[in-house]
């Protein structure tokens, strides 16, 4: 049974997403083309090119489609985190960054390359890193980082730190990455 067609072109964009951040994943930028993407997503070339004008707009959605991911899987994590206080709060906000980005894999990883490459795409994803920056000044105004530089300092340092680890990280459990959420925490929060 086939989709309703109001929802058939979003499934042909996530297929076209999907193959994409597999390439990106095994191979970087460096050969990435739309012929080859839409044959393997099963989509017509010329229905791609109707979607994603170039190859730069394709990455830019599967860009924009994984940090709607994040948020969504960090919502509720970042709603309880503020409930907390000191090392804790900062601790549950890297814990709740890391699980949602190792949980995204390939995408994070065509994430991570496309801010490398793409100047717009970098641009589009510091936005949404300022949401997560903020949250992490709270955090640590509430753990007692008093003065603002400091705070906006280490909260960028922070997200840019748990984008690395989230790579590195890939593949490893839970109780690896909450150790390195305590660890962070530790880092930034004076006891």
């Amino acid at each position: 049974m086939s989709a309703p067609r109001s929802r058939a072109p979003l499934e042909k964009r996530a297929r076209l997403r999907a193959a994409a951040a597999r390439h990106v994943a095994a191979h970087g930028l460096a050969g990435f083309n739309l012929h080859r993407l839409a044959a393997e997503a099963g989509v017509g070339f010329d229905l791609a090119r109707h979607y994603y004008r170039t190859n730069e707009a394709l990455i830019a959605d599967v860009a924009r489609a994984y940090h709607v991911a994040l948020g969504e899987r960090m919502a509720d994590a970042v709603l309880a985190a503020r409930g907390l206080s000191g090392a804790a709060r900062v601790e549950a906000l890297a814990l709740a960054a890391l699980e949602a980005m190792a949980a995204e894999g390939e995408v994070h990883r065509t994430a991570r390359a496309a801010v490398a490459a793409l100047p717009r795409v970098a641009e589009a994803v510091r936005n949404w890193d300022a949401w997560l920056v903020g949250e992490f000044v709270g955090a640590l105004a509430a753990a007692g980082v008093r003065e603002a530089t400091v705070q906006c300092v280490l909260a960028w340092s922070v997200v840019s730190l748990i984008r690395e680890w989230a790579v590195r990280l890939e593949g490893v459990g839970e109780a690896e990455r909450r150790v390195c959420a305590e660890m962070l925490a530790a880092m930034v929060v004076r006891s």
